[in-house]
């Protein structure tokens, strides 16, 4: 706080973990809610839920949206101004190939239009992302939009990155 740093708290439930989380399964909903709510008794006032890169589960835009909604009001019991932002399992492209659009489409239409959604851009790792690939993507969701910038990213290369980022558009 003194800094002016805004803490986000995430979690992603889906990964490594022998006991895959089930959207739909009220238990599974208590043993995650637990961990947000300890971190919001620590003064947390951002999180994200981020249902990327799972795999072995089904992947469902309408219960993905449940859950995040209920989980957006049951922050907002204790603070009306807690944000959520949704890593969806699509989170990078405009929206518009055939598996994008069966799970974006109804995560859209169900998501709470307060959580915002993370996004990568035109691809996973773009080296170039524009503002009319981010208002492709933004016409689709029909929600607010953070772009998550995974260039250039490190995995599997051991590389510190301390350079300026380019090639984005400026009024992104």
């Amino acid at each position: 706080r003194d800094n002016h740093i805004n803490y986000c708290f995430s979690l992603n439930p889906q990964i490594a973990t022998s006991r895959p989380f089930d959207p739909n399964k009220p238990q599974d909903f208590a043993d995650l809610w637990r961990h947000y709510s300890w971190a919001q008794s620590q003064g947390v006032k951002w999180f994200s839920l981020s249902l990327d890169d799972i795999s072995g589960v089904k992947i469902d835009g309408a219960a993905h949206a449940a859950m995040a909604n209920k989980l957006l009001a049951k922050l907002r019991e204790k603070d009306p101004n807690a944000q959520l932002i949704l890593c969806p399992t699509y989170y990078a492209g405009d929206g518009t190939s055939p598996a994008q659009r069966a799970y974006l489409e109804p995560l859209a239409a169900a998501l709470d239009p307060d959580i915002y959604l993370f996004w990568t851009g035109p691809s996973v790792v773009p080296a170039k992302i524009s503002l009319q690939d981010a208002q492709t993507f933004v016409n689709f969701v029909k929600h607010k939009v953070i772009l998550w910038d995974n260039y250039p990213v490190n995995d599997g290369h051991l590389a510190l990155h301390l350079g300026p980022l380019t090639v984005r558009d400026p009024q992104l």
